[in-house]
């Protein structure tokens, strides 16, 4: 079984999560967002540990001791940590997105194509689901009814993520993306959807609404690769925190993704090894050669300081400065690095644990498939045969 290929989030990407991270959010019963903090468990700072995010070591290869510098955090892997959220984001999204695909192939291998993978947001008007949202157990069964209103509308597997906020602005009442402000007052404001991702031939959205009254689609179009989609949904999520302070599941699979049928039958650890970007040799760990400077006032103005901790770039050949900062102190810690002080211990490998499944139900499948695809063929030349019609008659045929 072959992993997709790593992605990889750009820098202004995690700034944008950073910088909405500290938004105020309308509260509902026990629900929270992804990076909002775990207080119950920690000494009201946020955070499941106190060493979250914090420095771990550094890595890099021989060949480009600088440009090659990777630096490394402890992580609590706890997608309500303020600290750690990004790092839980990209971990699950990895985990998700090779599950996804994994269907894909092993569908392929059955001589069933099932396309790629479609990105959904169902919304519903407000008054009709509030109720549903105050307790779990009513959570559950919104959620089984909104599976049964995706099979009906010819999505056979996938996965959904809650999200109960969008941002939008105080002073005009318009979303972010909209607002015009100055002095923008940015708040995350009740807005209940729903993402999901999955395979599947759509039926248009007129029926749809016909059909589910109340309730809305926007397509956002088909994924060869989710991961970007997956990581970006879970770092804005909604979760529900039980009484004890621990977290209920961030996103639930229906269809061909539930381990019914799609049964995990074996698994293995793989141990890869950590790539330098440039000449993709395995790089290894500094075991001397950093100097960590935390006296901030010490350093100020004679340190450059660089936003993007793993930015792989240096304005010199032979030393490198990164500024980051200690999570613990919330005070800035300068890692600097001399390429000729440098000495590199045994190489790094991530230890990865790989699934592999078994597809159940391969004739139900194959069915659900070509009636979906003869379906959606059959709406779409309709919609084409109007759509010529229409031209003709507005003089255009």
């Amino acid at each position: 079984m072959l992993l997709l290929d790593a992605n990889v989030i750009s820098s202004d990407t995690i700034q944008k999560i950073k910088n909405e991270q500290s938004i105020p959010f309308e509260r509902l019963e026990n629900w929270v967002i992804a990076g909002s903090g775990n207080y119950e468990k920690t000494t009201n700072d946020g955070r499941y540990r106190s060493n979250c995010n914090t420095y771990r070591d550094s890595v890099t290869c021989e060949s480009h001791k600088i440009k090659g510098l990777k630096v490394r955090f402890n992580h609590c892997n706890k997608l309500d940590c303020v600290s750690c959220f990004i790092h839980a984001s990209s971990e699950r999204a990895r985990k998700i997105n090779n599950k996804i695909f994994q269907l894909q192939r092993e569908a392929r291998k059955q001589g069933i194509k099932i396309g790629n993978v479609i990105h959904l947001v169902l919304s519903p008007k407000p008054e009709f689901l509030l109720s549903q949202l105050k307790d779990y157990q009513s959570v559950k069964r919104l959620r089984r009814k909104i599976f049964r209103m995706l099979k009906n509308a010819g999505i056979f597997a996938g996965v959904m993520f809650t999200q109960l906020h969008s941002i939008k602005c105080k002073k005009c009442g318009n979303p972010e993306e909209n607002c015009d402000c100055k002095d923008k007052q940015l708040y995350r404001a009740l807005n209940i959807h729903f993402h999901v991702l999955g395979y599947g031939y759509l039926i248009n959205s007129e029926e749809f609404r016909k059909e589910n009254k109340g309730w809305m689609y926007v397509n956002l179009g088909r994924r060869k690769d989710a991961y970007n989609t997956i990581f970006y949904i879970l770092t804005r999520v909604s979760l529900w925190r039980k009484n004890d302070g621990k977290l209920n599941p961030a996103y639930q699979t229906f269809g061909w993704l539930k381990s019914n049928k799609f049964v995990p039958i074996s698994q293995r650890i793989v141990y890869r090894s950590d790539k330098c970007p440039i000449c993709k040799k395995g790089r290894k760990k500094i075991i001397s050669g950093v100097k960590i400077k935390k006296n901030q006032e010490s350093y100020k103005g004679l340190i450059p300081y660089i936003e993007k901790i793993n930015k792989l770039k240096a304005n010199s050949k032979d030393k490198l400065v990164k500024d980051v900062i200690n999570q613990k102190s919330r005070k800035n810690l300068f890692i600097e690095v001399s390429e000729k002080d440098i000495v590199l211990g045994k190489e790094i490998f991530y230890a990865r644990i790989e699934i592999e499944f078994e597809l159940r139900k391969v004739e139900e499948l194959r069915r659900l498939a070509t009636i979906n695809k003869m379906r959606y063929r059959k709406e779409k030349s309709e919609r084409e045969s109007e759509s010529e019609i229409l031209k003709e008659g507005n003089g255009y045929g």
